[in-house]
Formats: C-alpha cells, sequence, structure tokens
C-alpha cells in the first residue's frame, strides 16, 4: 500500500511538473484568498491562516472605530444643535445613540466578516477548481476545451456551496459542542470529520460532473474505500506542512526575517504545496478507475 500511494506521489509530481505554468497561473487566486482572510481577526500556524472568533468585536480596525466614533459625535452634535423638540433633531440623537451602541459594532464588524470569508472562500475555490480541471485534461489526455474553460465557474459555484455547508456544519458543531461543555478536542474531532468527508469533493465535481450532496457522498465514501489512501495522505500532507513551518520558524529567529518569515510560509503553501496537494487528491481520485488510474 505505502509502494502504490509512493507511485501515485511520482505521477502527482510528473503531471504537476508537466503542467506547472499553468498550475502556477490558477494557484495566484491563493495569494489574493489569503489577504483577504488578514483582514479578519487570525493567527499564522502551519502555513495557514486560522480565525480567531474569541477577538472578532475588539480587533476592528482604528479607522474603523474612528470612522463610528466621528460619524457619531456629527449626529450628535446635529441633534444638540438643531433641538430635540424638531423632527430632524430627534432623529439625529437617536441615530447617534444607535451608532455608538456595542450591539451595532458587533452586527457591521460580524457582517465585516461574513463578506472577506465569502470573498476569500469564493477565491480559493476557484482556484481548486482550475487545478482540477487542468489535471483531468492531462491525465484523460485531452486538451482544454473553451467549454471546459467556461464549465470552470459553475463548478466553482458548486465546490463553493459545499465547502461554505461544510464550515456551518463544524461551526455549528463547535458551538453547541462548546455550550454544553464539552472539550475543545471532541470540537476538533468533528471538524477533521467534517473536513475529511469533503475531503475528494473538487474532484467529484470537476472530474465526475456531480452535483453538491453527490459530490459530498462520492467523497465520503472514497475516503471510506480507500482509508489506507486517506491516511498515507493526511500523514504526507501533514509532514510537508510541518517542514515548511519549521523551516520558517528558523528564519524567524533572525531580525530581518521575524516578521516576514510567517508570512513567506503562508506563500509557499500557496503557490506549491497546496497545489501539489490537490494534484495528488486528483491522482487518488483518479485511482479509482482502474485504466487511468495507474
Amino acid at each position: 500500500m505505502v509502494r502504490h500511494f509512493a507511485g501515485m506521489v511520482s505521477l502527482a509530481s510528473e503531471a504537476y511538473g508537466r503542467n506547472i505554468k499553468l498550475i502556477s497561473a490558477f494557484s495566484l487566486p491563493f495569494l489574493l484568498a489569503f489577504p483577504l482572510a488578514l483582514l479578519s481577526p487570525n493567527y499564522v500556524s502551519l502555513g495557514g491562516i486560522f480565525l480567531r472568533t474569541s477577538s472578532i468585536r475588539g480587533q476592528l480596525s482604528a479607522l474603523d472605530a474612528l470612522s463610528w466614533k466621528g460619524l457619531s459625535f456629527f449626529l450628535s452634535g446635529l441633534g444638540n444643535s438643531l433641538g430635540n423638540g424638531t423632527v430632524l433633531g430627534f432623529l439625529g440623537s437617536e441615530l447617534a445613540a444607535f451608532l455608538s451602541s456595542p450591539l451595532l459594532a458587533f452586527v457591521v464588524s460580524s457582517l465585516f466578516l461574513v463578506v472577506v470569508f465569502t470573498l476569500a472562500l469564493l477565491v480559493f475555490s476557484f482556484a481548486i477548481v482550475a487545478i482540477n480541471v487542468v489535471i483531468r485534461s492531462q491525465r484523460t489526455l485531452t486538451h482544454l476545451t473553451h467549454y471546459e474553460i467556461e464549465k470552470i465557474g459553475s463548478c466553482t459555484y458548486r465546490y463553493f456551496r459545499v465547502m461554505f455547508f461544510a464550515f456551518l456544519a463544524g461551526l455549528v458543531a463547535n458551538i453547541v459542542l462548546f455550550e454544553f461543555g464539552y472539550q475543545a478536542s471532541l470540537g476538533a474531532l468533528v471538524s477533521f470529520a467534517v473536513a475529511a468527508s469533503v475531503l475528494y469533493a473538487a474532484q467529484a465535481i470537476v472530474i465526475d460532473d456531480l452535483k453538491d450532496w453527490n459530490a459530498v457522498r462520492r467523497s465520503a465514501s472514497l475516503v471510506t474505500r480507500k482509508f489506507k489512501h486517506f491516511v498515507l495522505f493526511v500523514a504526507f500532507a501533514g509532514i510537508l506542512l510541518l517542514v515548511n513551518d519549521y523551516f520558517f520558524i528558523q528564519l524567524q529567529s533572525s531580525a530581518a526575517f521575524a516578521i516576514a518569515a510567517k508570512y513567506m510560509a503562508v506563500a509557499i503553501n500557496s503557490l506549491a504545496i497546496l497545489p501539489f496537494l490537490e494534484v495528488l487528491k486528483t491522482q487518488v481520485y483518479l485511482s479509482k478507475y482502474s485504466i487511468i488510474g495507474r
């Protein structure tokens, strides 16, 4: 089994090398997705960006806070100058009080976070789908046609919906478990199970042209039927991410790279590691077809 998986890694390396220009071009959106994610409260680890949900309200930018305070001060002054006896004066005073309320700050920051997350996930989905289209073309010995390029859009939205609802499922499960006082490790286990079930969703959508729910079912089925491949893939991906993170952690000891090192790790992850792992996932998925899987 290990030898078979090593053969898949070799085939993935060959496919990645043959299509490195196209894959690199389609990987550039990853560099757009990560800066979008940086606009939200987060932390960087293992070459990835993770949301720090406990500090959403506390990490509004100074510009946001200044803008809301300035608008609130202006409306309050308008209300005082017109007098509360007038309609405009009353509305100005009430609106100023509303804008200065903690509830509004929470609502605005939450909406901002949702918009940023949605845009980042959409860009991420496009890059994943485009890489899979390129590899499918190479592995099936066909050329990219105008029709296939156009299909990237529809596949992107399907994959986006899958990942969006997978994220919601993990989020809701973690919130419920937290409210009932369960350990955080159980929530992490649920999130891992959700992530595992959609691991091959992009391949199912692009290669087999499946709809959202059918793609999730195919992905989960492949994980269970080829569980050893799944374990080896997770271990291999973990090693790559750890090596990448360890290298840039060493660079952080240098004053010149102290700040930039963690973001350089994100860039390498975006342009090299993540695209290669996607190529490897496609190879594992194609292995279920005996003719082109070897």
